[in-house]
């Protein structure tokens, strides 16, 4: 019964925000008694992945989860998944601690096989980016997205038995699965080269604005192709950032595309759509008197 509660709240806090999060604390009750008893490790840590990610998302504490991962043990695969884990709640923690945590962390790889140590590699250093993003290191996470952006693509050309046997746990072909991670892998590598850049660039340079745009427009495409219509939409409204900065300002798309994704939103994002939008609408109306 926990290992379905599990199942299904990380599948809503990944489809569908709101009501994975209304949710969150039952299923966290449960999965904490399916540890105890030793139940499917694995789907315990896919609703903490998910669960992580989506609070980490609408930037809430996620350093509360850090003790009951330690209580998960199994295989490698385990391990593999907690350092995942781990490092997204690191992500969160202040610059000088998670830079040396993040440290150790990377020592730990060196008992991984193959294409697997790359695959977790590529994984843990998306979210140091994520990191140094938050504390405005632009230069050292372009510096380690340069290298990332040339791992995922070294994976998707060739994938041995290691990486494909860690996605036989999940349902359909573990090779389409792996290719489908490794693109969103590759989507989430542009979108935070692009916001690398636009910190960069500062406000004056157009030239390297325009860059920005298209690893913007790259990891947009990506993400529709895989369905993942918010991740798709932030892309869009960073798009739409970089042209207010470059005074055009109309986010108008971005709105009326939530109408139809409202449902994958959750209100953090929602309310940040709705915020440009009606900034931009106030923007647009102010010119146009000013014109008249």
């Amino acid at each position: 019964m926990s290992e379905c509660l599990a199942y299904w709240c990380g599948f809503a806090l990944q489809s569908f925000p709101d009501l994975g999060l209304l949710f969150k604390d039952i299923a966290l009750k449960a999965v904490e008694e399916g540890v105890k008893l030793r139940g499917n490790q694995r789907k315990y840590l896919r609703f903490l992945y998910y669960l992580v990610g989506r609070l980490r998302a609408i930037e809430r504490d996620v350093t509360e989860f850090e003790e009951m991962l330690e209580r998960f043990e199994g295989d490698e695969i385990i391990e593999t998944e907690k350092m995942i884990i781990k490092s997204m709640i690191i992500s969160k923690k202040p610059y000088i601690k998670a830079e040396s945590e993040f440290k150790e962390l990377m020592s730990k790889l060196d008992k991984l096989k193959g294409n697997l140590r790359n695959y977790i590699e590529i994984a843990i250093k998306l979210n140091w980016v994520e990191m140094l993003l938050s504390w405005n290191k632009a230069e050292e996470a372009k510096e380690l997205l340069e290298g990332v952006m040339k791992s995922v693509e070294e994976l998707l050309n060739k994938a041995d038995k290691d990486l494909i046997e860690y996605f036989k746990v999940y349902e359909g072909n573990a090779r389409k699965k792996l290719e489908e991670s490794l693109r969103l892998r590759k989507a989430s590598a542009y979108y935070s080269y692009a916001k690398a850049l636009m910190m960069l660039a500062g406000y004056m340079d157009r030239d390297k604005l325009e860059e920005t745009t298209k690893y913007f427009e790259e990891a947009r495409k990506i993400y529709e192709e895989s369905e993942n219509s918010s991740e798709a939409l932030k892309c869009l409204s960073r798009i739409c950032k970089v042209r207010a900065v470059m005074g055009e300002y109309d986010f108008k798309d971005v709105f009326e595309k939530t109408k139809d994704i409202i449902h994958t939103l959750d209100d953090f994002t929602y309310s940040g759509v709705v915020a440009e939008y009606l900034i931009s609408k106030d923007r647009i109306e102010s010119k146009e008197l000013v014109e008249v």
